[in-house]
């Protein structure tokens, strides 16, 4: 029996279809409303199941055969285990009674929110079951490091997104993001910088910024437009999406993984302080530009006072 998926609209309306169930072979097959990005796809998985256990069904595999379109080289291909894998000892301890919010305003993403608000306590346990990097993912990541010659004990990574986010009211001052990790650097001498971001002319704002102290990953593509169809472009010429979706995906988890994240507010934005699994050392920065204050640690407050002051 197939058991149909949906996402949630604002109030308590039935949203767009994001897949289905598969009783028989207890297998989540999701699907994007709207095709969607990469880390889109995943936050429209991670919903689904949480819908899914809800309603007392516990997914054991997950096959992205119906979605990912934009990353495949044939339309029915599964790439889930090319960039994460299910883990069945953290399956078998969700915990089933637990009901998690479906109102999108109570979400417990807050994809387009403010990170530290997150459910981290009942949001991870499902990262780490369903979401858990592939072994491919981190044998790229290690060999991103060693390529680098960087230490996630030693790194400020600065997520920026430029590209498509005037369409949700973001006003992304670049010298902010450069004035915070500044801030950060100089507390340490080892500290080094990685720049991920979609725009090349950040990308060469940071290096100019911070020279030697500052690396960025030269496989993932840039642009020099700001719209998402620049990009999707690029993506139309990757010679090998399997190779550029785990070089994508060891990024984040990279990225999850540094001692300090300046970040920004979207989709694969969240995905990095949900693969890190908490929202210290986070500095994030809203879809308007504010970078949100940290309440949750003295030190991170009295920080980012010190911070404003400075933007």
């Amino acid at each position: 029996m197939n058991v149909p998926v949906f996402v949630m609209n604002y109030g308590n309306e039935i949203g767009p279809s994001a897949g289905y169930f598969d009783t028989a072979t207890q297998t989540y097959f999701p699907k994007h409303p709207s095709i969607g990005g990469f880390s889109s796809n995943l936050t429209v998985c991670l919903w689904g199941i949480s819908r899914l256990l809800n309603r007392g069904y516990l997914p054991k595999h997950i096959s992205f055969r119906d979605t990912m379109e934009w990353y495949k080289d044939e339309v029915q291909d599964d790439i889930y285990g090319d960039i994460i894998q299910a883990d069945d000892s953290q399956i078998s301890g969700i915990d089933l009674s637990y009901r998690y919010p479906e109102r999108k305003q109570y979400d417990p993403l807050n994809i387009h929110g403010n990170y530290r608000r997150i459910d981290y306590t009942h949001i991870t346990p499902l990262i780490r079951a369903y979401f858990s990097p592939s072994e491919a993912v981190l044998v790229e990541m290690h060999r991103i490091i060693d390529m680098l010659k960087i230490d996630p004990h030693y790194l400020v990574s600065v997520f920026y997104r430029g590209t498509d986010h005037w369409k949700e009211g973001a006003t992304l001052d670049p010298q902010q993001y450069l004035s915070v990790t500044n801030k950060i650097l100089s507390r340490d001498s080892r500290y080094k910088v990685l720049i991920q971001t979609d725009q090349a002319q950040i990308r060469d704002l940071f290096l100019h910024q911070f020279k030697r102290r500052c690396v960025f990953i030269e496989e993932l593509p840039v642009t020099i437009r700001k719209d998402a169809d620049s990009l999707i472009n690029l993506q139309g010429v990757i010679p090998d999406k399997r190779r550029w979706n785990i070089v994508y995906m060891a990024a984040m988890v990279l990225l999850s993984n540094s001692k300090f994240v300046v970040n920004h507010t979207g989709n694969s934005a969240c995905w990095v302080n949900l693969l890190r699994g908490n929202s210290e050392g986070v500095y994030q920065f809203s879809i308007k530009g504010k970078l949100y204050a940290s309440p949750w640690r003295l030190f991170d407050f009295f920080t980012n006072i010190k911070l404003y002051k400075g933007l």
